[in-house]
C-alpha cells in the first residue's frame, strides 16, 4: 500500500480549507492547514508536507513569497497554486512564470474540480511528468 501524502493547504478562505481537507482525508492522506503566511513556516517545519496547495493571492502575501520560502527551505514537495478564474486572468503571466522559475508549480482554477484535485492527490508524481 502506498504511503499517505502529508498535504498542507494555505488559504485564507475557511470554506476552501474545509473542502480541500475533506478531499485529502477521503483520499486517505494526512491534512494540515494554515490561513496566514506568518504561521506557514512553523506548520511547514512541524508537519513536513509532501504536497502543498496554496492560494495564489491572499491578504498580505502572494504565491511568490510561498515559492521563495519553499526554495530557500530546500523543500521538494510539489506546489499546487490555486486561484479563481478571474485572478488567473488578472495575474500576469510573468508572475506565474516567476513563481515557476523559483519553484516548480501547477495551477488549479477555483472552485476546484473534485476529479482533478483527487487525481493530483492520488498521483502526485504525474505533476513532475
Amino acid at each position: 500500500m502506498k504511503k499517505p501524502e502529508r498535504v498542507l493547504v494555505v488559504d485564507n478562505d475557511a470554506i476552501a480549507l474545509e473542502f480541500i481537507g475533506q478531499l485529502v482525508e477521503q483520499a486517505g492522506h494526512e491534512f494540515a492547514s494554515v490561513r496566514y503566511f506568518r504561521k506557514f513556516p512553523k506548520i511547514h517545519s512541524t508537519f513536513g508536507p509532501t504536497m502543498i496547495f496554496a492560494d495564489v493571492q491572499m491578504p498580505g502575501f502572494d504565491g511568490i513569497e510561498i515559492a521563495r520560502w519553499l526554495a530557500e527551505a530546500g523543500s521538494t514537495a510539489p506546489l499546487i497554486m490555486m486561484s479563481d478564474g478571474n485572478a488567473i486572468a488578472e495575474i500576469s503571466a510573468g508572475l506565474l512564470s516567476e513563481i515557476d522559475a523559483i519553484y516548480p508549480t501547477t495551477v488549479l482554477r477555483k472552485p476546484l474540480n473534485v476529479l482533478e484535485t483527487t487525481v493530483i492527490l492520488n498521483y502526485p508524481l504525474a505533476l513532475n511528468a
